[in-house]
């Protein structure tokens, strides 16, 4: 008795019937969803860096309002991926659409929408709420949970992460004192 009967393996390659409802799940472990959490880490620290701009200068520069609103569109493409990516608990690796999306809900839904949701236009209706903008700065907390989750991975360089993590800090701790200045 071989292995292949022992275990009842069939040489057709299985494929996965989902049901009507069920959506393809990517696992968290894939190059495609680590170099997509790797964006958006850098384009979070991106975003915090404009809005930190805008909140000190005030401004409402062109350019810097159609780069914060590019970045708004990333940020909503990320928002609807999460529902696609699966998520590690106890080493074990959650690919049902059902439970990944429940988690999502329940922990970064909420903080991610506030992310997002335009609260500047609330300065047009009174000027002195030119601070309304600063629900981007949220977005730094999604950085600094990618760093820690690549902290994690065991094929990742920890000095890499580390130095990212470092450099992080550095450039927002520089950002605010520079726009304070």
């Amino acid at each position: 008795m071989g292995f292949e009967e022992m275990y009842n393996i069939k040489e057709e390659c299985p494929t996965t019937v989902l049901k009507k409802n069920e959506y393809t799940i990517i696992s968290p472990k894939q190059n495609i969803v680590r170099i997509w959490n790797l964006f958006i880490a850098l384009t979070s620290l991106v975003a915090v860096t404009v809005s930190l701009f805008e909140l000190f200068f005030n401004s409402a520069i062109p350019v810097v309002v159609g780069i914060r609103y590019c970045l708004d569109v990333i940020f909503v493409l990320n928002i609807i991926s999460r529902f696609y990516i699966g998520y590690e608990s106890n080493g074990v690796v959650i690919i049902d659409s059902k439970p990944v999306q429940r988690k999502y809900l329940r922990t970064w839904f909420i903080m991610d929408l506030l992310a997002v949701l335009p609260f500047e236009t609330l300065r047009y209706a009174s000027p002195e709420l030119h601070f309304m903008h600063i629900n981007r700065c949220l977005r730094v907390l999604r950085l600094f949970d990618i760093i820690s989750s690549f902290g994690k991975e065991p094929d990742t360089n920890k000095i890499h992460v580390a130095v990212l993590n470092s450099f992080s800090i550095v450039v927002l701790c520089v950002q605010v004192s520079a726009c304070a200045w």
